[in-house]
């Protein structure tokens, strides 16, 4: 028994201590023993690259999607405020923005699956390394989504995490708690300042043009609120896929 692998055979028990490959679990050791070789214990802690390219082709595909619907919020926006605009082409100019917006919207919605699935995905890789004295493992990367309020805090603090561990070198040994020497990134943070705005300027411009009684120069502030909106979370979403990969790069270093 050591706390490192002597060589490649060398096997690791869920005690997180490494054993010979002569020393078989049997019947009086099978209840802690889950045998797993240094390589193994390698392929099993990198991030999956085939999720990673899924959720970043979505994301993209998001905030494509977030930028057409802004930029047919300004020109709804610029309709409100020309009068030799009719009030058919005005309705028809809104009915395009809303259009595109509810399609990004519904393509945030998916695509927001797919992050919990990579999360949760990326979390149990790095279990899978012997990282310990985790904070924030698989059960907070989709639980942190659904806390009112504190889903303010908690994902960004579960993808600080993640970013740190990944960022230890790993070679087939457990990380342990080695991690906590790393910090995250600045484009970590970017990435979730811009989706904190673009959700508050978001629920403003709804909150704006829900109101029956509003008028058409509250209207037209309420639409550009709105573009900026689509236009910040589309930039969200571009950052985030420069996290998500370079999470999964750093996991196969």
């Amino acid at each position: 028994m050591a706390d490192r692998p002597r060589d490649d055979t060398w096997w690791i028990a869920s005690d997180g201590k490494w054993y010979p490959s002569n020393l078989q679990p049997d019947s009086s050791v099978a209840a802690v023993v889950d045998v797993q070789s240094p390589a193994a214990l390698k392929a099993s802690g990198v991030v999956p690259s085939a999720l990673t390219r899924i959720a970043s082709g979505a994301l993209v595909a998001t905030s494509i999607m977030f930028v057409v619907a802004a930029f047919f919020g300004l020109q709804y926006g610029t309709s409100l405020r020309s009068a030799s605009v009719s009030d058919e082409s005005r309705a028809s100019a809104e009915e395009v923005f809303l259009g595109w917006s509810s399609f990004a919207l519904f393509a945030m919605v998916a695509t927001g699956v797919l992050i919990l699935v990579w999360t949760f995905r990326t979390s149990k890789a790095f279990d899978a390394r012997g990282a310990t004295n985790r904070r924030w493992n698989r059960g907070w990367t989709i639980g942190a989504w659904f806390i009112p309020l504190a889903s303010f805090v908690l994902p960004k603090l579960v993808f600080n995490e993640l970013e740190r561990i990944s960022r230890v070198p790993f070679v087939g040994d457990v990380i342990g708690d080695q991690w906590k020497e790393e910090s995250h990134s600045a484009i970590g943070d970017l990435w979730w300042l811009l989706w904190v705005v673009g959700l508050f300027l978001f629920q403003v411009t709804q909150m704006l043009l829900t109101d029956p009684t509003v008028d058409a120069g509250t209207a037209d502030v309420a639409t550009s609120l709105s573009s900026l909106a689509h236009g910040v979370l589309a930039a969200a979403g571009i950052a985030l896929v420069v996290v998500m990969r370079r999470i999964e790069s750093s996991s196969r270093a």
